[in-house]
């Protein structure tokens, strides 16, 4: 089966993924087998549905734009506008991460609170707490579960798979610390809280219709 993955360019505009919804919504009406894979593969309603079904429809721009959200690593389409929306805050952000600068993360979550349940950059590596997490900066994982955050999670086991599960770990004891206390999600309180399986992914460059293919083995 095949799947298209994207990535938000440095500076993206929410034109290019309009665009690539109303491409898809008409590949949907030519009846276009690829088009067909990318809504199974990213739309719940029609992950099972054979061609003659996905054909019959309906199949809105909504849809198409909740494929091609997901096709970014968001949620859904609201999340994809927001992360666009709150771009240069949220580069900043991933900067500060690197960088271990706690204060500067935490600031900026509570200058732009969305930012503390959305993707850093778009792809696997999910919101602060989980980018923190695969970076291994263990201040600024529990700064982001005091603040709310509940993704630990997501934290790749890939790399380094025993300082991974340390910042799992911790993450889960300091959300569950934070759950506890009587101010629960409270910002000001915290400073004084994809997919399934296919057998090959499509990478696809911003606003282009050219994809290139890799092999994954196990997951998309």
């Amino acid at each position: 089966m095949a799947t298209v993955s994207r990535r938000l360019p440095e500076r993206p505009h929410l034109d290019v993924p309009k665009r690539e919804a109303r491409e898809l919504l008409n590949q949907w009406r030519n009846a276009e087998r690829e088009a067909f894979e990318r809504i199974r593969h990213r739309h719940p309603r029609f992950a099972k549905s054979d061609d003659s079904l996905l054909a019959a429809g309906p199949f809105h721009l909504s849809d198409a734009q909740l494929v091609v959200a997901r096709e970014y690593g968001f949620a859904h389409w609201t999340e994809l506008k927001q992360r666009i929306a709150a771009n240069s805050p949220a580069k900043a952000l991933e900067t500060a991460i690197r960088a271990n600068d706690r204060d500067a993360a935490v600031r900026l979550i509570q200058m732009r609170p969305e930012l503390l349940h959305l993707p850093i950059i778009s792809g696997d590596w999910g919101p602060p707490m989980s980018h923190a997490a695969n970076l291994g900066r263990l201040e600024i994982v529990q700064a982001m579960a005091a603040l709310g955050a509940r993704d630990f999670q997501h934290a790749s086991r890939s790399r380094v798979a025993s300082r991974a599960d340390r910042v799992r770990a911790l993450a889960a004891r300091t959300w569950r610390a934070s759950s506890a206390g009587p101010n629960h999600g409270s910002m000001r309180d915290a400073e004084s809280r994809r997919r399934p399986s296919s057998d090959r992914v499509k990478c696809a460059p911003y606003g282009s219709a050219r994809r290139s293919s890799r092999s994954t083995g196990a997951g998309a």
